[in-house]
């Protein structure tokens, strides 16, 4: 990230020369970054910016498309498929929900992936790209509170995981 010319924008510089090897001819409108997400082939980042927005950008074309928008709060987390077709990450699905999308880089189609009760959040995929695991706050099993006399949830959030092939075990 740059913002020699007065905006934040992407360049692209070499790690042994810390010269800038590349750069989009004009500006980018891609906001404030709060995240960049760099796919492991290194042709294309996920960016998150100030306006809830997620952005993909093509660093071979320069262009970056909004794929999505987290209306109720940032998206703070995501990941890229270890072949780089991929990107999985949690948006608000409404005021107290976040659920998981899956965007594709060849169609740029996005699907939600999973019905929230609250959040589903932190998504990350298995080294062989055969899982997506998650967290989730769904499991509803009141504790006694050891110090007050009530009820709480303490237990609520687990890890869990969605099989992206149907032959999966």
């Amino acid at each position: 990230m740059s913002d020699n010319a007065g905006d934040e924008n992407l360049e692209i510089y070499d790690a042994t020369t810390s010269t800038c090897i590349s750069k989009p001819k004009k500006p980018l409108d891609i906001g404030r970054v709060l995240c960049m997400l760099a796919s492991p082939k290194g042709e294309h980042v996920i960016i998150f910016n100030h306006r809830s927005d997620i952005l993909f950008v093509d660093l071979k074309k320069w262009s970056a498309t909004k794929i999505d928008n987290s209306e109720f709060t940032r998206p703070t987390a995501g990941d890229w498929s270890p072949d780089g077709k991929w990107f999985t990450y949690s948006v608000s699905a409404g005021r107290a929900k976040m659920a998981l999308k899956l965007f594709e880089v060849k169609s740029k189609k996005v699907t939600q992936i999973s019905t929230p009760i609250l959040m589903d959040e932190s998504p990350v995929f298995d080294p062989e790209g055969k899982f997506i695991y998650f967290i989730s706050h769904r499991h509803f099993d009141p504790v006694h509170d050891a110090l007050h006399f009530e009820l709480s949830f303490m237990y609520a959030s687990k890890i869990y995981a969605i099989p992206l092939l149907n032959d999966t075990v």
